[in-house]
């Protein structure tokens, strides 16, 4: 049995796996917060479709068969 193969190494790629999940999670949301934060300080200046773009994301995000 190779290391790749061993259990430990399938527990390593779930723990990267799951904090991959975690740290794309927080930036949309952050981006998602900085694009609401644009568009109120900018008013109909700032393009309103990047918070919806950035919320539909997170939305499929969330959504994706696992």
């Amino acid at each position: 049995m190779t290391m790749a193969n061993t259990p430990w190494a399938e527990v390593d790629k779930l723990r990267a796996s799951i904090l991959s999940e975690v740290i794309r999670r927080d930036y949309l949301e952050q981006m998602l917060e900085k694009a609401r934060l644009m568009e109120s300080a900018h008013g109909k200046d700032y393009p309103r479709n990047l918070s919806q773009a950035f919320q539909d994301l997170m939305y499929a995000e969330s959504h994706k068969p696992e």
